[in-house]
């Protein structure tokens, strides 16, 4: 059987029908090959961000049958109740969208909640089957895992044994996850410093450990680099400055 291309890599990976010998490969290209790694970023971010919309146009086509297809009246002793209700509702959520967008106090830690997810594992993807005999194999799947602390103290054991550079971004995130911020600005820090490849996305997570922080002097100067750009969450990092201004 013919090796299959890089092209053949990429879209094997996304399409889940890369036997283990190419998966292998394919890890292989994505520590060495920065070419091939980009790469590999933009269709992981454009196959988020095509999913994202796929979920926003079925949620709307839903919407639009109930609208054309309303349920047929019933009689119901809390209709009037139901309906001041969802009123109330309504207009706390219109008042609230005002006022957060317009007040000089913007809740740093209601941003924070709003814009924090933990970043995907996009430098060393986990094969299901593996034994997890490596250790990057094991901190990555805790990462996925969402078991933040056993990530984080693998990836300090894993700077002992190489000086990857990502390794202090995933453990800054894992910390924000933990709650431990002021650790995971420093890590943050210390890979905008070496210039990562993520570099964008840790000046991110740095600007929203900020808000977390109460600190919106430091959260404006991480995220205005970004503000500049048409880069990775440049649209929300503007959003996010505006509020602050």
């Amino acid at each position: 059987m013919s090796k299959k291309t890089k092209e053949e890599l990429l879209l094997g990976y996304f399409q889940a029908t890369l036997s283990k010998s190419e998966f292998q490969e394919f890890n292989a290209l994505l520590e060495g090959d920065t070419a091939f790694r980009e790469e590999y970023l933009f269709r992981k971010e454009l196959q988020q961000a095509l999913q994202k919309k796929e979920l926003n146009e079925a949620a709307e086509y839903l919407h639009s049958l109930r609208s054309d297809n309303p349920l047929p009246k019933k009689k119901n002793p809390f209709g009037v109740w139901l309906i001041a209700a969802s009123t109330i509702v309504l207009l706390g959520l219109a008042w609230w969208i005002y006022d957060g967008t317009t007040s000089s106090e913007t809740d740093l830690q209601q941003l924070y909640v709003q814009y924090y997810e933990p970043y995907e594992n996009v430098v060393h993807p986990i094969e299901r089957a593996s034994q997890m005999q490596d250790l990057t194999d094991q901190a990555f799947a805790a990462y996925e895992k969402e078991d933040y602390a056993t990530a984080v103290r693998l990836f300090e054991n894993l700077k002992e044994q190489n000086q990857d550079p990502y390794l202090a971004f995933y453990q800054g995130i894992g910390l924000m996850a933990l709650d431990q911020h002021l650790e995971a600005q420093e890590m943050l820090q210390t890979y905008i410093r070496e210039g990562g490849e993520l570099k964008n996305r840790a000046l991110w997570y740095l600007g929203l450990s900020y808000l977390k922080t109460d600190n919106p002097e430091a959260a404006k100067k991480a995220l205005k680099p970004l503000a500049d750009t048409a880069d990775y969450k440049s649209e929300e990092a503007r959003r996010i400055l505006n509020l602050l201004d």
